[in-house]
């Protein structure tokens, strides 16, 4: 029989809420919220998302390179959020 994690850390690239990738964040976590215990994600938009479990990365330095090609930018964005994971 398997056990249930303790806590899981959950990290997305995307927001939590909006349309697209930010609408299945949005959907996953109240789905595992019992066991979450950190929410890592680049920016959260959702009301009934409990901010003191969702970390997010809208003030990060990575912010600065959004002047990139988009592939250039997205790239770096999601490595900044693994990093912090």
């Amino acid at each position: 029989m398997q056990k249930e994690p303790a806590s899981v850390l959950y990290s997305t690239s995307a927001r939590i809420g909006g349309i697209g990738l930010d609408a299945v964040a949005h959907e996953t976590l109240p789905g595992i919220q019992p066991t979450v215990g950190l929410g890592l994600a680049y920016d959260n938009r959702a009301p009934d998302m409990d901010p003191r479990k969702i970390k997010t990365l809208c003030l990060h330095p990575v912010k600065l390179l959004s002047n990139l090609e988009r592939r250039y930018y997205y790239d770096a964005k999601k490595k900044a959020v693994d990093f912090a994971a």
